[in-house]
Parts: C-alpha cells; sequence; structure tokens
C-alpha cells in the first residue's frame, strides 16, 4: 500500500482481461471515515496519458470519503501492450477494458454504490459500459453524445482526421436506454465536447443534471477549486449522490 496524498493511500495491481492482455489498476481507500465510504467511482480517462494523469482528480473524491479505482487501458501506462491505429476515436475493446474493471470490484472491493467518471473519451467507453454493467450513477468531464459529431469537430478544430468503429454509427440511439442518474460538468468554451450535447442529453431524462464552467476541456476539476484541487467539484458529486 503507497501512498499519494496525506491521508491516502492506493493499491496496485495487474488483472487479467483474457490469456493475453492485463490491466494496471489503483485502488484508493480513503482513512476519512464518512457516509461515502461505501461508494466507489472507477474513473475511465480518456485517450491520452495513463492513470497516473488522474491521481489528483482521484485524491480530491477520495478526500470527500470516496473509494476510487483507476486503470490503464490496454496500450497505455502498465497495462499489457496492444497496437490499434492511432487516428481511430476510440475501440470498442476499452468497453471490454472497463467491464473487466467493473467485475473485478464486484469480486475484490465492498461498496453499496457504485459508479463511472468518464473523461472525454472516456465517457463513449463509460455509456457503452453502462448498457452492460449495473451502475447506480455516471459522472462525466468533456462528455460526448456523438462520436461521429465530435470526430467531425476534431478535424474542423484540429485539422486532424479521425476515424471512428462501426459501433459509432449506431451511437446516439443505443445510449438512449441508459436509465442511470448522470451528473455532467461541461466547460462553456469547449467546441469538441460541447455544453449543448451536454444540455441535450440532460433534457432527456429527469434524472439527468449539468454544471456548466468556465475552462478548457477537461477543466472542471482545476476550475472548480477553493482550498484544494478540485474540492468544490467533489462536493457536487457528492451532493448529486446522496440526492
Amino acid at each position: 500500500m503507497d501512498s499519494i496524498y496525506p491521508g491516502i493511500h492506493w493499491k496496485e495491481q495487474l488483472i487479467p482481461v483474457n490469456n493475453n492482455i492485463s490491466l494496471n489498476v489503483w485502488h484508493i481507500v480513503p482513512i476519512i471515515k464518512n457516509n461515502h465510504n461505501d461508494h466507489l467511482i472507477v474513473i475511465a480517462g480518456g485517450d491520452q496519458g495513463n492513470l497516473s494523469y488522474y491521481a489528483l482528480h482521484a485524491a480530491a473524491l477520495a478526500l470527500q470519503g470516496f473509494q476510487v479505482v483507476l486503470f490503464d487501458y490496454r496500450g497505455y501506462g502498465k497495462s499489457s501492450p496492444y497496437s490499434f491505429d492511432d487516428d481511430l476515436l476510440y475501440t470498442d475493446l476499452f468497453k471490454d477494458d472497463l467491464l473487466t474493471v467493473m467485475q473485478w470490484t464486484s469480486q475484490h472491493c465492498k461498496f453499496k454504490k457504485r459508479g463511472i467518471l468518464g473523461f472525454s473519451m472516456g465517457s463513449i467507453i463509460a455509456q457503452m459500459a453502462a448498457l452492460e454493467v449495473k451502475t447506480d450513477f455516471m459522472i462525466y468531464d468533456g462528455f460526448m453524445l456523438n462520436p461521429i459529431a465530435t470526430s467531425k469537430r476534431i478535424q474542423q478544430t484540429t485539422g486532424v482526421e479521425m476515424q471512428v468503429p462501426q459501433s459509432a454509427y449506431d451511437f446516439e440511439r443505443k445510449m438512449k436506454k441508459i436509465k442511470v442518474p448522470t451528473l455532467i460538468f461541461a466547460s462553456l468554451s469547449d467546441i469538441v465536447s460541447t455544453k449543448e450535447d451536454a444540455m441535450n442529453y440532460c433534457k432527456q431524462r429527469k434524472n439527468r443534471k449539468y454544471e456548466l464552467y468556465q475552462g478548457d476541456h477537461l477543466g472542471a476539476f482545476k476550475t472548480l477549486s477553493n482550498k484544494s484541487f478540485g474540492d468544490e467539484l467533489s462536493t457536487k458529486v457528492s451532493a448529486f449522490i446522496n440526492k
């Protein structure tokens, strides 16, 4: 057990997806005792970097008393190497990785409520997984409603042509089946994962809520900080889950 923040500890291990692929996983259990100790949040990161990029985000949530699980997708960090096209917005295999992590938490973690926090591309993976595994809540920053529309925005913004897998062509329709309570943090200035997408998604069901913030893409934790990184955001997450 190693420390990443005063009072917060994590345990690192590899878990198998199949005979060829293993995923690096951190399970963070806070020392602080409160009514969130039996609530677990699995972080589905974006398509850049590895799980350590979200260590401060996890620490902010753990300081609220949440358990947090981080993991590297295959091909990233300390997970098994894997080759895929760099111009692919996402691969369906990442959904398999997240489902494997969710299954692992069911077997090795004690919780009463469990949810997924998806960042950017991870919001696509989180939605796909939510159709196949029980989740009690969903949280997003950099929410992506339609992968095809998102890929076009990326190309318009950066000039980089992004490809999407076949699952993208029926993605938005399928995701309408998700009934899980959802909280979306949406940047006012993000032109890739737009506030309009978040607002339109939340209009579909009464148990969906959005919070707008002034900041860049994936800037919610940084922007919603008061005394420490992400403390204001973590308080909002706590209020939403307890509602």
